[in-house]
Order: C-alpha cells, then structure tokens, then sequence
C-alpha cells in the first residue's frame, strides 16, 4: 500500500503542492495532513476538495477516491 496523492503526483513529503487541510478554516493556513492509502493499481479517480466548497462545512477537504 502506498499513498497515493504521492504516487499520483510525483512528489515528496513535505513539498505538496495541493493542500487537505486549513488551520481554522483559514486560507492562508494550509497544509497537507490527509492520506489514503491502497494499492495504486485500484486507483481510478483520487480528487481533493477546495478551499470555497469545504470552508463553511470543515477544515479538512474531502478526498474522493474511486476504485
């Protein structure tokens, strides 16, 4: 099992470019906390949420992943 925003985008731990997360709910407080992890091979759609959909409902945004 690996995690598969990783796998997907290419990148190392601690320099995402895509952000699950809002401390407060506030914009200018992003981080990357969130992980799935599964067999990449399964993967057939993995979406993070955005900032506007997800502020007024958590400060984690959603991430849809389809097997």
């Amino acid at each position: 099992m690996k995690s598969i925003y990783y796998e997907l985008n290419h990148e190392q731990q601690g320099k995402e470019t895509q952000v699950t997360f809002y401390m407060y709910r506030h914009n200018d407080r992003p981080f990357y906390i969130d992980y799935c992890y599964c067999d990449p091979a399964e993967v057939k759609k993995f979406e993070i949420g955005k900032f506007d959909d997800w502020a007024g409902l958590s400060d984690h945004m959603s991430l849809e992943v389809e097997f």
